[in-house]
């Protein structure tokens, strides 16, 4: 289908922006093939520009043996090709909607693209125009993407946390969506939490954050499980309902999980919550 529309009539703008967003989508990575066609992009609309942008990134996680969990990895020299959309995001960025924005932010940071761009886009997430204008309106599902990619952002080479002001406002916001979200959202808003330093390391996590974790333990695949008690072990609250999960899941599945090596790691969280003990770990193992 690609190999038609390269050697098929020149389309327009919205044609190849839609052929990226349905490769992102199918995970099929292309972005070697793709890249004429964006470069000659011309009258890019906000629209486009986010739907490249996804599309582009999402390619390049189908490329890369990384999950979105907060392993980083190395820019592609393959995402050079979207030089031409990261060039028009000073001028199209005030007409992106919600969903966009927090598909450009996510994209963005997938892609460790951490330009000056990335963080004007964050105080936009944080600040948005008083237009009144439901499209806006950034959903908690948007809301963990921006999290998560503030997040990356401070733990990545060549990123940065963004400004302190901006952390508070993705804090909030974040906190007051999580009821809304759905577990790998959960997840990677803990995540995003977590790796900005906004979860307490002794003490009480807030209670949303608690109750979030306890209404989608179940729901939960390993990897997600792993990923929730790097930032929040040290809540009794927390351990007391994740930790017999995991255990149960150790103990009953015939396929070691995909972290088998951070099972000393994980160990160490259940134990230091003082709920589970060394014997019944082990034996799990």
């Amino acid at each position: 289908l690609v190999a038609n529309a390269l050697d098929g009539p020149k389309g327009s703008s919205r044609d190849v922006a839609t052929l990226v967003w349905g490769c992102g989508k199918l995970g099929v990575d292309l972005r070697e093939e793709l890249t004429s066609l964006v470069g000659r992009m011309a009258q890019l609309s906000s629209k486009d520009a986010a739907m490249v942008l996804w599309g582009w990134a999402k390619m390049a996680s189908s490329a890369s043996s990384l999950q979105d969990t907060g392993e980083v990895d190395e820019p592609s020299p393959q995402d050079s090709g979207i030089s031409r959309i990261i060039e028009e995001l000073p001028r199209i960025h005030k007409s992106f909607t919600g969903v966009e924005l927090a598909n450009v932010i996510w994209a963005l940071a997938r892609l460790r693209l951490f330009t000056p761009m990335f963080t004007t886009l964050l105080v936009e997430a944080v600040d948005p125009p008083l237009s009144g204008d439901p499209a806006a309106v950034i959903s908690p599902t948007g809301m963990s993407s921006i999290i998560w990619a503030a997040g990356l952002a401070r733990v990545s080479s060549g990123g940065e946390a963004p400004p302190l002001e901006v952390t508070k406002g993705l804090y909030h916001m974040t906190i007051s969506s999580l009821h809304a979200m759905d577990p790998p959202c959960v997840v990677s808003a803990i995540w995003g939490l977590g790796s900005l330093g906004m979860l307490h390391t002794t003490g009480a996590l807030p209670y949303q954050v608690v109750m979030a974790i306890e209404d989608s333990t179940t729901a939960f695949d390993m990897d997600n499980l792993k990923s929730v008690l790097q930032f929040t072990w040290m809540d009794p609250s927390v351990t007391a309902c994740v930790g017999p999960e995991v255990v149960h899941r150790l103990a009953s599945s015939t396929q070691p999980p995909t972290w088998t090596r951070s099972i000393p790691q994980v160990c160490l969280y259940l134990s230091r919550g003082a709920l589970q003990s060394t014997l019944e770990l082990a034996q799990a193992m």
